[in-house]
């Protein structure tokens, strides 16, 4: 119900960081670097395949937490993720690197995407943004999907 009625808008959404994102993501990532973004990433997929949105959004990169509002971001993926169902598997399909991104300070990025199969739905792209928090580590600044 709720991707029903609000998926055009996440659809755009979602399009739109890209459209912003991808230019700045080309750069040839430092293959340590992105292992220890994707066990961020893979860090941050479990709390929210567990519905603990609140600790990923806790853990996540300061950028993510001045972003969004914790109410609205447990609502808008509580409601997403209740639509979907439980995660059943999930694949690596892409890594980006950049040390820049459009609305985000300078810094360094790795941009890993996924396609993804729910209970509910088969064909799911999920996007984790992690970037290099200060004192921090690795840390989540963003997910989409689509």
């Amino acid at each position: 119900m709720f991707f029903k009625k609000y998926g055009i808008h996440i659809a755009l959404i979602i399009a739109c960081s890209f459209i912003i994102l991808v230019p700045y993501l080309k750069d040839e990532p430092d293959p340590e670097k992105v292992n220890r973004a994707t066990v961020a990433a893979m860090d941050f997929l479990q709390l929210i395949d567990a519905d603990d949105y609140e600790t990923a959004r806790k853990e996540g990169a300061t950028l993510l937490k001045e972003r969004e509002a914790l109410l609205g971001w447990i609502e808008k993926l509580a409601g997403v993720r209740r639509d979907l169902g439980p995660v059943i598997e999930r694949k690596q399909i892409e890594v980006s690197y950049s040390t820049s991104a459009l609305d985000g300070p300078e810094g360094e990025y790795v941009m890993l995407t996924y396609t993804s199969q729910f209970q509910k739905r088969i064909a799911v792209h999920e996007t984790v943004i992690v970037m290099l928090d200060k004192n921090r580590g690795w840390r989540v600044a963003g997910y989409f999907f689509k």
